[in-house]
């Protein structure tokens, strides 16, 4: 299975989870099970789509509409929104899906 693939087919099911909607309603077969938004983060570090965050958000606000780094959700603007700086830029991320990544970076950080 090639990488891109697979990635398409974890952001849909974290789409699911995010969204709280059944796993149909997101395009995600029934029969696969939903990863965790920790193991799409653990993927995400393994695979170099996220990395280990060093600092904290440099902005916080209403959601807008652009979709997670890490779980590929749209942020509605009736949510909050942080956006981090990485190598990358600063790309917008759930306040949920950003403790959990903050969490892991912590981790990895100590284990180093």
């Amino acid at each position: 299975m090639q990488k891109g693939s697979l990635g398409g087919r974890l952001a849909r099911s974290c789409l699911a989870v995010a969204a709280a909607t059944s796993a149909s309603s997101a395009g995600v077969p029934v029969n696969e099970p939903l990863p965790r938004i920790p193991d799409v983060v653990i993927s995400g570090l393994d695979s170099g789509l996220l990395w280990v965050l060093e600092s904290g958000p440099i902005w916080s606000g209403h959601g807008t509409l652009k979709p997670c780094v890490v779980c590929g959700l749209k942020i509605a603007d009736h949510e909050i929104q942080y956006d981090v700086v990485g190598p990358r830029g600063s790309l917008p991320v759930h306040v949920k899906c950003y403790h959990i990544w903050r969490a892991k970076s912590d981790n990895l950080r100590r284990s180093t």
